[in-house]
């Protein structure tokens, strides 16, 4: 995709030499962003199919966040973890089955598969488990399958893994692999997170006007719903 210029250049045409060639180029280039930006096609596609061509053609932009400012507090509380998977590097040195079973599927999380699904997707549901973030009524599922309602037409999203908040059915944090094992392989995970984040958005509301609850107004907010790009 071509790269937006970040302003159109002053046409100083008596200028010669390099100069001149650099402003032709800059021009150039902005005709052809502008170009590629006016003949985009947005069209339906399920979320395992987006790329950073679909976020371009519906104006989505990402930008980072500070972890202090986006979640309004001094400092970031410390994971409330079993002591022993702080110093074990391996499942045989930890007493407690489930810290072994997750440094298990720590290691298999790291191996590359050469066909299929890798073992990140395990691991992840195991970890929200072991730090809390799955427990109760808060469940961790992998691959959930949802609606996502695009260009007229219903297509699917299908989250790695999510936690899920058992009472009310909302969707609370959404993980995307990246699957890019090999190169070559695989799409953009950010643009599959969003579209996974749309139909969740989506799913949520539905849920919440079939149990009487007002709509949310908001894509993210802050203990509602946290979108994450896993990469192992």
């Amino acid at each position: 995709m071509a790269e937006r210029p970040k302003s159109l250049p002053n046409l100083n045409w008596d200028i010669q030499g390099p100069q001149r060639e650099g402003l032709i180029y800059q021009l150039r280039s902005f005709k052809l962003f502008t170009t590629i930006m006016a003949n985009l096609v947005r069209s339906a596609k399920s979320g395992n199919d987006w790329t950073e061509i679909e976020l371009a053609a519906y104006h989505i932009e990402c930008r980072r966040e500070d972890p202090l400012a986006f979640f309004g507090v001094q400092t970031l509380p410390e994971p409330q973890v079993d002591p022993e998977l702080l110093t074990a590097l391996r499942a045989a040195q930890v007493a407690n089955d489930r810290n072994a079973e997750l440094l298990n599927l720590l290691d298999m999380a790291m191996v590359v598969p050469w066909a299929g699904e890798s073992a990140v997707d395990d691991f992840t549901a195991a970890l929200f488990r072991a730090l809390g973030y799955a427990q109760r009524n808060r469940v961790a599922r992998t691959r959930r399958d949802m609606s996502l309602f695009i260009c007229g037409e219903f297509k699917r999203a299908k989250a790695d893994v999510c936690t899920i908040d058992y009472d009310q059915n909302d969707i609370l944090l959404l993980v995307q692999e990246d699957k890019r094992f090999h190169e070559g392989d695989g799409a953009d995970p950010q643009a599959q997170l969003i579209a996974e984040a749309i139909a969740a958005f989506d799913t949520n509301n539905e849920q919440r006007i079939k149990l009487g609850r007002d709509p949310l107004d908001e894509m993210v907010r802050i203990s509602t719903f946290f979108p994450v790009v896993l990469r192992c």
